[in-house]
């Protein structure tokens, strides 16, 4: 009996697709260039590990690292999903200690674990580090996504 041949055929993508994903890649390398410029690392094998963080299913792009400054990071191109992302961003900003405990013990963040154990642990407690979020977007907010970008910023900056 002969086998049938099971390999799959990759969707052809368009023109627009095409474009849509070379416009998110270059975004995330323009940001990522910048970061590492001034000092940032960025850790391996986390976009798009999703987890559930307080009962709330969520992913992060990136997540860079300068001494006790942690940046999570948020990429979009497309309509800025902001508000369905704030409910994630409000329950780590009300106690950031408690996500990075999280943060350490979450095997789908295992890359933070590990750079935390090599260059962290020893420098800063966890008292000392500072998480903070950056939502990279290309579109123009509306005014009431304005409003809620400032409430957002002013949480991060104190």
């Amino acid at each position: 009996m002969a086998k049938k041949n099971t390999k799959k055929t990759k969707k052809r993508l368009s023109s627009a697709e095409i474009s849509q994903r070379n416009e998110q890649r270059n975004q995330k390398k323009e940001i990522c260039d910048i970061l590492k410029n001034i000092g940032f690392e960025k850790l391996s094998y986390i976009d798009g590990k999703e987890f559930n963080y307080e009962g709330r299913t969520s992913e992060l792009d990136d997540i860079f690292i300068f001494e006790n400054v942690i940046l999570l990071t948020e990429y979009t191109i497309g309509d800025p999903h902001l508000l369905k992302k704030s409910i994630f961003y409000d329950r780590v900003n009300s106690d950031k200690k408690a996500f990075i405990n999280f943060m350490l013990q979450e095997e789908k963040l295992s890359s933070f674990k590990k750079y935390y154990q090599d260059n962290i642990k020893d420098k800063y407690s966890i008292n000392q580090l500072r998480v903070k979020i950056l939502y990279c977007s290309k579109k123009a907010y509306q005014k009431n996504i304005k409003v809620l970008l400032m409430m957002l910023f002013i949480l991060i900056i104190t």
